[in-house]
């Protein structure tokens, strides 16, 4: 995996940011409202993931929601695996070749009688709704990835999302995880601490 430079390219989305200081939920109807081509914009992340991610490395992903960026990596010589979310209780770990069910939220995960994985992951790969060029996160508010995040302290963390949606201003709290990378169109970059 290449190291990005500490110098961020990101900038303010193309969208009018919200005020500096307003709270997460209206964060969060802001970064609903970005116009994105997401068939475009997962096509040059994929590529510049599937570029950036050693080919031997054990990589967790995400089925995506429809207002989500798809992250489906090539397996090459790659480990893939799935995070599944159940109606209860943490994320849990799967392969990606694992029996699928079809969640209420519109995405394929693995089915909850599929094995779970319990080794060692190298790339985690997060979706968000917004993040800052710091790596700082907004997601949807049920706090699944920042509890997940905190059992997998030396997994190099990437938030996925477009360049619109990375943007200054984003409200965290003491139990938000950062991430150490950011994926968008634009390429891998270093951003948080690893």
């Amino acid at each position: 995996m290449r190291s990005g430079s500490n110098n961020s390219r990101f900038t303010a989305g193309e969208a009018s940011p919200i005020p500096l200081g307003s709270d997460k939920a209206e964060w969060r109807r802001w970064a609903r409202r970005v116009p994105l081509d997401l068939a475009s914009i997962s096509r040059e992340i994929v590529g510049h993931l599937d570029e950036w991610i050693a080919e031997e490395a054990i990589v967790l992903s995400y089925a995506a929601m429809p207002s989500e960026i798809e992250v489906d990596l090539p397996e090459r010589r790659r480990t893939l695996l799935l995070t599944r979310t159940p109606s209860e209780g943490r994320l849990t770990v799967h392969r990606a070749d694992s029996p699928m069910e079809h969640h209420p939220f519109g995405f394929a995960q693995p089915l909850a009688s599929a094995p779970t994985w319990d080794g060692p992951i190298d790339v985690v790969l997060v979706p968000g709704l917004a993040f800052s060029p710091r790596g700082g996160r907004l997601g949807k508010g049920a706090g699944h990835y920042d509890r997940f995040l905190g059992t997998s302290p030396t997994a190099i963390r990437v938030g996925v999302t477009a360049d619109a949606l990375v943007v200054e201003g984003l409200p965290t709290e003491s139990h938000d995880i950062e991430m150490t990378h950011l994926a968008t169109e634009s390429g891998v970059e270093e951003v948080g601490s690893t």
